[in-house]
């Protein structure tokens, strides 16, 4: 079994103890895969404290026997909660944790059917906790995807001269990310071209750019089971003294933030030093989403960097850092970077280059 698959197990089993479960079904598909290694779907993991069940159907067991070393695969029959049921029996468990949070009501209904006079628990968040924390396999994975991020804004320069359309740049975006070897966008890439710019997650259209129009591009890249994330504006030819004023101020209140990540500090702290700054700056009402979120096998998960948080950073944390103005008709701009909390403070995982003379492109 992967050693790092063994440390999560050993956390977990941890947790099941404080909480004097038997055993715990796992069914969201991203934690399946955290606690096993398993690349498919429709699959689930039953842990107890000296065993791993992985029920799977007919087209993943052989997949699941090379996938999921030391687990032990099971092929339903009868349904996956059946089998889970008929499982948890055969190892003696009393009391059986679902992630409430995960099943839906009929689903969880038909487990606490199909396990009898078990006890089943709800509970919530228990291996998501556990994400939050990266191991050091998982940070390699996240920086590979970073450098690809990073070689796809780089490749992407040439293409943004006046005509072209906003469909046009992410279809190529997504082409030179599998051409690296990776799987492909952690999420539709957004792609805005002047005024649109104001819209956080404007989808690509059939816009042209014109000569002097700014443009955001916010895409991640996924590979091994992890994603990055990261956005630039750039702008064509020449910049506004608008726009540049905008851009400052941006571009300081992520670095204000950033300076205050450090083990212990709250994750609102890191969240007011942004706002705060957009705020003085008179911007406050155009910045309405939270400064970042957490990174890793999703593109979105714990911990919120928000302005509210009480979440304590800790080290091995990952998440965004994206401070953003957004003026309707006029435009928007956002700076997206990736970063992780050391020992010590923080380490900006992402370099792609964001000061005002790396970011006007075009004569």
């Amino acid at each position: 079994m992967n050693k790092h698959i063994v440390r999560r197990l050993a956390k977990l089993r941890t947790q099941l103890r404080r909480l004097k479960l038997d055993a715990l079904v796992i069914t969201n598909p991203t934690n399946v895969r955290y606690l096993s290694g398993f690349t498919g779907d429709s699959s689930a993991v039953l842990v107890t404290q000296s065993e791993t069940v992985f029920v799977t159907d007919f087209r993943y067991v052989e997949q699941a026997g090379q996938e999921c070393t030391g687990h032990r695969v099971v092929k339903r029959n009868g349904g996956t909660f059946k089998t889970l049921a008929r499982q948890a029996k055969k190892l003696g468990a009393g009391r059986v944790g679902i992630e409430a949070d995960v099943l839906s009501l009929d689903a969880a209904e038909q487990f606490r059917a199909a396990l009898g006079k078990i006890e089943m628990v709800n509970t919530s968040g228990l291996v998501g906790r556990l994400r939050e924390i990266k191991d050091r396999g998982e940070i390699a994975a996240i920086e590979a995807c970073i450098r690809a991020n990073e070689k796809c804004l780089e490749h992407i320069r040439p293409f943004l001269v006046p005509g072209i359309r906003e469909l046009d740049i992410s279809a190529e975006i997504e082409y030179f990310v599998r051409g690296l070897g990776f799987d492909g966008m952690a999420f539709p890439t957004i792609v805005a071209f002047g005024p649109r710019g104001s819209l956080p997650h404007a989808q690509p259209t059939k816009r042209r750019l014109r000569k002097g129009d700014p443009v955001l591009i916010d895409c991640g890249v996924t590979g091994d089971g992890y994603v990055s994330d990261l956005t630039r504006v750039f702008f064509h030819n020449k910049i506004s003294e608008r726009f540049e004023r905008i851009y400052r101020i941006v571009l300081e209140a992520q670095r204000r933030a950033i300076r205050k990540i450090r083990p212990g500090v709250k994750a609102g702290v890191v969240g007011r030093a942004a706002r705060g700054h957009i705020t003085r700056a008179g911007f406050g009402p155009r910045f309405g989403h939270g400064l970042g979120h957490g990174l890793g096998m999703q593109v979105h998960e714990a911990p919120g960097v928000t302005a509210g948080s009480e979440t304590a950073l800790k080290r091995g944390m990952v998440f965004t850092v994206e401070p953003g103005i957004y003026i309707p008709g006029f435009g928007g701009v956002r700076i997206e970077d990736d970063v992780l909390v050391t020992p010590k403070g923080v380490k900006v995982l992402s370099d792609s280059p964001k000061d005002l003379k790396d970011i006007i492109i075009g004569g």
